[in-house]
């Protein structure tokens, strides 16, 4: 075991016995080749026992109720002025024309698109054939008719 692994080790779990029997027999392996953590745990060690047997003390009611009163006192800290997103507002609404020209013509463009790559069929014609589908499918009588497709794949 290194150095650094030995002190995360003592640090955090080994003074207070929470290490598992494994790790335990590592570092008492590691602590008896390596002076410094050696010693480091040994100052750790003492400076616990020192904690475990001083005194508790509870402050008193008065303590307490001056933390109360002085908590209560505050006022909450304003993170940003009143105006601070003002410059960001003001940005947008001088923007949102330039947005909705940049749509329309993101919308335009894609309906150009797609009425160029789609078959030049008139709007009635379209619908016409799939009103045959829908009546053909629901009548049942669509199994002897060979549409190239399937129904949904039609509509998909």
């Amino acid at each position: 075991m290194d150095c650094k692994k030995a002190e995360d080790i003592i640090l955090t779990d080994y003074i207070d016995a929470k290490v598992t029997p494994q790790v335990l027999k590592e570092v008492e392996a590691h602590l008896a080749s390596c002076s410094r953590c050696s010693a480091l745990a040994a100052r750790l060690k003492s400076v616990s026992a020192a904690l475990r047997q001083a005194e508790r003390i509870e402050p008193s009611a008065e303590v307490w109720e001056k933390i109360r009163s002085e908590i209560g006192e505050k006022t909450p800290q304003v993170v940003f002025s009143p105006g601070f997103f003002e410059p960001i507002r003001i940005f947008f609404t001088r923007l949102k024309p330039a947005m909705v020209i940049t749509a329309t013509a993101a919308v335009i463009l894609v309906v150009l698109t797609v009425a160029r790559i789609a078959p030049h069929k008139g709007i009635k014609t379209i619908q016409d054939d799939m009103i045959s589908l829908v009546t053909l499918y629901e009548n049942g009588t669509s199994t002897g008719c060979d549409f190239g497709t399937s129904v949904e794949n039609y509509f998909l």
